[in-house]
Order: structure tokens, then C-alpha cells, then sequence
């Protein structure tokens, strides 16, 4: 177990007030209103041996929201961040690599990333656009901190600095960016505002920052609530990024919304320096702008009403997964599951769901197997597995890479039925292969 993992409030079962004096990840503001309490839960990170499984610490898991700014967060009771050496980049799924190039490619057209600039790279989990940059001749430099990370990505070929925007990087020691793009980073820092004000440090006047995350929107509004985990502790809408942004001159371009991982949103922001006319210059965002804040708008994340029927909503889609799998098991149907992500402990947890419902889940990450989900421990094992003995029922955990999951378990079709539990629970077919580019 990772030094530093440890709970101190393991029998604290001390039931949170609805308004905390917590002070927000990203305004500083003192008051926040608990949207969702999941209870106490492991490190989604965390994938316990067997002798691990008994001592594995849970700490609360709660979802928060500032009333000042709109910040929904987790609550300052929440775990580091963890990374488990040799754990797989998520850009080594196939639909997250095909995204990944793109958003390059998608730069590049827009003027925003060219060969010769400038350029930092900052990633959660290891998801650094490096290589992808690199096929468009484009050299960024790499800032990580975990130390394996850091000598896996020198040993490709990259330029790396162990250093970390909010730890008071200066750009006389790195050179002022051109662009900084922030692949799912932002979200995993527990001190937003620190985060935001590093990059814009990074960034020359005039360069732009490239910000994608998952979306709340899609988090709140369709009760994806797998999401909610240790580790990431904020999530993000325009709205309340928006005036966090400003505070550090960095005015937002453009928002582009996404569909990976549920739903995501890519910011463009530039940094500017100049002083506005007294009257208002004219704003440089584009329509997507607007748009996406209509769209948070309407989904009344603000709205008491709304954010008081999350946890009912949570409780029924939990219900359903859970009496789903116990009809299975009565009826004499055999179900396995596939993919460990980090989203399946919030779940599998959430849902009191154990190794009685599921007997065990594939995952192609050699760093997984032999190991469990924490807290559910549903042990890990070789997709090969299913192959050997396919169950009538596979569960698919990795839900937002569903089409991907279903092309390779497609010798599988015919014998085995595809489910995915969220955003509703249901039977997916096979996808088609992809056209060729």
C-alpha cells in the first residue's frame, strides 16, 4: 500500500450537515451544501492484494458544492492522489488515443498548437499528449511528478521536468509557453485555485491554455455518479471555472462539449494582460460559450430542488444494478464482468455489490491482475478468462468505452449478452468496426 494511505477517521460514522464551513477548492469560499453523501469508501485507485483486502481503509466520500461559486468538490476528508506503478496511460484504450490524436490534430487546425512552439503537457495519470504531439512535430515539454512516470516517458524519447504548475513553477526556469494543455489534470489537483493560477504562470501573454475534463453537467445532470471517487476532487462546469479563470487573465475562447467518459468539455482560454476600455471590449468567446452555459443553466445545477433529488436518483440506480444481478444469480444465469477502472469501486461499492454477485471482472492492465476492487473485492483477472468459459452475462464496467469493449468481446456475441449499468442499465450490441480513416 502506497506510503501516506492511511485513515485516521476510520470509525467516524458522524453524519455530515447539509451546509459545511468548508472552504472551497476554488473561490476560498467558507460555505458549502453537501449534495451527495456516498459514505465511507477505499481509494478507487487502490486495486488490494488478498492480504491487503481486510486492511484496506475507507474514508467519507461526499460530494459538495460551494454556494458561491458553483464548485462541486469533494469534501477536504479525501485521500491523495495514487498511481500504481505500471498501471496503463488511459490513452492506451483505443477510443482515448483516437481522441487524444485528434485533439491535436483539432490544435493544430486552429492555430492554437504548431511545430516550433512552445509547449507543456500536463496529464492525470499519465495521459500525456506527448507522443501524439510528437507525430504532428510537435516537442513538448513534460511536467510530471511520479517518479516511474517520469522515467517511462524520458525513456520514450520525451523532455520531462519534475515539477508541477501549482508547486510555484516559474516560467524563467522553463521557458514562457506558448501553450499549456491540461489532458484530465485539473480535476485530480486538490487545490483548484493553485492549479488554475500555475498554469496561467506558465503561460507568455497571449498563449492560450488547452483544458479538457470531465464535465459535471453530465456528472450531476445524469446522475453519473461512478465519477464521484477519491483522487478527483473537483468537478467541473464552465460556470464556476469561469470566473476562476478570469481572476487569472485567462479569458475563455471557446467550449467544446465531448462525449468521452460520459461526457467531457474541452476550454480553450488565452492569457491576457492587457487592461480592458473602460467600456468593455468586445468578448472573444465564441457562440460554444453560450451555449454550454445554457445548457448548465437548464439542467438547474444551482437549483435546491435538484440537487436534493441526486441522492434518491443514486439510490434507485444502484437498487436496479443490485437486484438485477441477485435475479440472475436466482434464476441459475452466470454473469462476469469487464474492466477495473477507478469509476467501478464508486459503483460496485455504492451499490453493495460484492464478489457473491459478480465472482470476478477481466482487465487487460497486467498491474490489475491477481488484485481486487477494493472494498467490493471482485478479484482481477485475464480477459482470456471469458473466452474459456463465457458467462451468459458480462457487465461492462468501463461503460464509457462501451463500442471499444464490445468489438473486442465480439467472439463472444451470440453466447454472452452485453449490459452496462449507467448512465441507465441495459443491453448493448456489438459495435461495428470503425471506418477506416
Amino acid at each position: 500500500m502506497p506510503s501516506g494511505l492511511t485513515s485516521d477517521r476510520q470509525n467516524d460514522d458522524d453524519e455530515a450537515d447539509a451546509t459545511s464551513p468548508v472552504r472551497c477548492r476554488g473561490c476560498g469560499a467558507g460555505e458549502t451544501l453537501v449534495v451527495l453523501d456516498l459514505g465511507r469508501h477505499p481509494h478507487a485507485s487502490w486495486f488490494p492484494t488478498a492480504d491487503e483486502l481486510s486492511t484496506t481503509p475507507t474514508w467519507p466520500l461526499r460530494l459538495l458544492r460551494c454556494r458561491s461559486c458553483g464548485l462541486f468538490q469533494l469534501d477536504p476528508d479525501s485521500p491523495p492522489e495514487i498511481d500504481i506503478e505500471g498501471a496503463p496511460a488511459p490513452t492506451s484504450s483505443a477510443t482515448m488515443a483516437d481522441h487524444a490524436d485528434r485533439l491535436v490534430a483539432d490544435a493544430i487546425g486552429r492555430d492554437l498548437l504548431a511545430p516550433g512552439a512552445r509547449v507543456i503537457d500536463l496529464a492525470s495519470h499519465g495521459g500525456h499528449l506527448a507522443p501524439f504531439m510528437a507525430r504532428h512535430g510537435i516537442v513538448p515539454l513534460v511536467l510530471e511528478t511520479v517518479p516511474w512516470r517520469i522515467a517511462q516517458l524520458r525513456a520514450a524519447g520525451h523532455s520531462v521536468v519534475d515539477a508541477a504548475p501549482e508547486h510555484d513553477v516559474e516560467p524563467a526556469g522553463i521557458g514562457e509557453a506558448d501553450a499549456v494543455v491540461d489532458f484530465y489534470r485539473l480535476a485530480h489537483v486538490p487545490d483548484l485555485a493553485a492549479a488554475v493560477a500555475g498554469i496561467a504562470r506558465l503561460l507568455r501573454p497571449g498563449g492560450v491554455a488547452i483544458l479538457e475534463f470531465d464535465h459535471a453537467l453530465s456528472t450531476i445532470a445524469e446522475v453519473q455518479f461512478d465519477s464521484i471517487r477519491h483522487g478527483h476532487f473537483s468537478y467541473l462546469t464552465l460556470g464556476a471555472l469561469a470566473p476562476l479563470l478570469a481572476a487569472n487573465r485567462l479569458e475563455i475562447e471557446s467550449a467544446m462539449p465531448l462525449s468521452v467518459y460520459g461526457g467531457a468539455l474541452r476550454v480553450v482560454a488565452r492569457r491576457r494582460d492587457a487592461v480592458r476600455a473602460a467600456d468593455g471590449a468586445p468578448s472573444t468567446a465564441d457562440a460554444s460559450v453560450a451555449a454550454v452555459r445554457r445548457d448548465e443553466d437548464a439542467a438547474g445545477l444551482d437549483r435546491d430542488d435538484v440537487l436534493a433529488s441526486i441522492g434518491p436518483r443514486v439510490e434507485a440506480l444502484s437498487g436496479e444494478l443490485r437486484d438485477h444481478l441477485r435475479n440472475l444469480k436466482s434464476s441459475g444465469r452466470t454473469v462476469a464482468a469487464y474492466g477495473a477502472p477507478t469509476r467501478a469501486s464508486t459503483l460496485l461499492n455504492t451499490a453493495r455489490i460484492t464478489a457473491a454477485d459478480i465472482p470476478f471482472t477481466v482487465d487487460r492492465s497486467a498491474a490489475k491482475l491477481g488484485r481486487f476492487i477494493p472494498g467490493a473485492a471482485i478479484p482481477i483477472r485475464s480477459p482470456d478468462v471469458l473466452l474459456d468459459t463465457p458467462p451468459d452475462e458480462i457487465l461492462i464496467l468501463t461503460w464509457d468505452i462501451a463500442d471499444e469493449v464490445t468489438r473486442a468481446l465480439a467472439p463472444l456475441a451470440g453466447r454472452s449478452r452485453f449490459v452496462v449499468p449507467l448512465p441507465t442499465l441495459g443491453t448493448v450490441s456489438p459495435a461495428p468496426e470503425p471506418e477506416a480513416a
